[in-house]
């Protein structure tokens, strides 16, 4: 016979930003600008490949590399124009 597993309880937790929660709580003198440029790499070392896959195949490497670079420097941008609602929350079961 086969064993089973039961699932006895579970949990969610979510750990907020700790970058975002730093810059809110004003325990930092960065500027806007340099919280963006903190954050957003965080980001990226995720997601980079993902979003560059979803590039025409046609394109060279090179071409989808600077468009990916223009994609995070806007990214950058907007982070620092409203730094207080860019993120990112851990949510961990």
């Amino acid at each position: 016979e086969k064993e089973k597993l039961k699932l006895i309880s579970y949990e969610e937790r979510v750990v907020r930003c700790p970058y975002r929660e730093l810059y809110t709580s004003g325990r930092t003198d960065k500027s806007p600008r340099q919280y963006a440029e903190d954050f957003v790499p965080t980001t990226k070392t995720w997601s980079h490949s993902t979003f560059k896959s979803g590039l025409r195949a046609d394109r060279s490497e090179d071409e989808k590399e600077d468009i990916m670079n223009q994609f995070w420097e806007n990214y950058i941008s907007l982070v620092e124009q409203e730094p207080e609602i860019h993120g990112m929350d851990y949510s961990h079961a």
